[in-house]
């Protein structure tokens, strides 16, 4: 639409921000989103938090991280953030708690075994499942793929103390067939079973959806649209 109606604004505090993360409850929610280190932040990765109720934005901490940051998503009370330039994922158990100023560390590391490099994360609750992207070599616009994780909450606590996630544990679509070289974000709809994709090298950008797998393999897009610049997908 020409003209959208905000419904609520807070203060303009992040430089270089990246993923945004949403815990949805009955009346309000925990918004976290992240900052990437550049030199018009003083090089400093950080993760904001905020609580809205109703119209109101209000930021309750800027918490300084010591990695850098691409998507991010709630699991629980616990705050799942993407190692950008990795293959791993990093968990801050109870990161809505965080005091403001405070410098917090991961509680643990997990290593995402066959990803090259991930970017975006999302987690469907009804259905338990977690889904990573990886996009490769960010030269390439089809060596791009996601992994789907199902029965998440028990392999999370299967692997956060070895800290990998093994192969085994993972459906990956990746492959010609599927489309994908950047897929730079990630979004799940539960009532569906549909995987939406934020692909960013493929012809300019892309949204592309996919059924949920039922094994790994290279299977194409039920749903393949222009989407010039497209960074960010959210259901």
């Amino acid at each position: 639409e020409d003209n959208a109606d905000v419904d609520a604004t807070g203060d303009e505090t992040i430089v270089n921000g990246r993923g945004v993360a949403v815990g949805k409850e009955s009346f309000s929610s925990n918004v976290a989103v992240a900052q990437d280190a550049n030199a018009d932040n003083g090089n400093t990765n950080k993760i904001f938090l905020y609580r809205t109720v109703n119209n109101n934005i209000d930021l309750t901490a800027e918490v300084t991280v010591p990695i850098n940051v691409w998507g991010l998503e709630w699991f629980e009370d616990n705050l799942l953030a993407v190692v950008d330039n990795s293959d791993s994922l990093a968990v801050f158990v109870n990161f809505d708690d965080s005091a403001n100023g405070s410098t917090v560390v991961p509680t643990y590391y997990i290593k995402v075994e066959g990803i090259g490099r991930t970017h975006g994360v999302t987690y469907g609750k009804d259905d338990d499942i977690l889904i990573l992207t990886d996009i490769g070599e960010a030269s390439s616009d089809s060596d791009g793929g996601f992994v789907f994780i199902s029965n998440w909450d028990r392999t999370y606590n299967d692997v956060r103390g070895a800290g990998v996630l093994p192969a085994s544990m993972q459906k990956r679509v990746a492959g010609p067939a599927t489309l994908m070289g950047n897929p730079v974000d990630v979004a799940y709809d539960d009532d569906n079973n549909r995987i939406f994709i934020a692909e960013r090298a493929r012809d300019g950008g892309r949204i592309l959806a996919y059924d949920v797998p039922d094994a790994s393999g290279d299977f194409a897009p039920v749903l393949n649209i222009a989407a010039a610049g497209c960074s960010s997908v959210e259901y």
